[in-house]
């Protein structure tokens, strides 16, 4: 939730916001090579965005786009696609990758890997 307060209080545009982000991406790191390591695929999401003034929940792309890490162990990584995929291919997505079948009732199609 440390995100989200320092959006929240400050602010997306704010240095604390930043270095909030920085702090949790040197966290996150090591962890990251060390799943690699085992073989794991690991998901990244944000589950909104913020805008400058500590907003989320809206319809601005701000509010609503985040980003997305998908990271396989065994596959190079093709760097920022510039690729919007929705929230709805997540779910149908990590389905597919537990080879569990995807519900009739989920409509989006999980996301393509290489």
């Amino acid at each position: 939730m440390g995100m989200d307060y320092h959006g929240e209080t400050f602010g997306a545009d704010t240095k604390e916001y930043r270095n909030h982000a920085i702090y949790q991406d040197s966290k996150l790191a090591p962890l990251i090579i060390e799943w690699r390591e085992r073989g794991y695929t690991i998901l990244v999401i944000g589950d909104h965005g913020i805008n400058a003034d500590g907003a989320h929940g809206g319809t601005t792309s701000d509010q609503r786009d985040v980003p997305l890490f998908l990271i396989q162990s065994d596959v190079e990584g093709r760097g920022d696609t510039g690729e919007i995929v929705s929230h709805l291919q997540i779910a149908p997505t990590i389905l597919n990758l537990l080879g569990i079948p995807i519900p009739l009732t989920m409509k989006h199609p999980p996301l393509l890997l290489d």
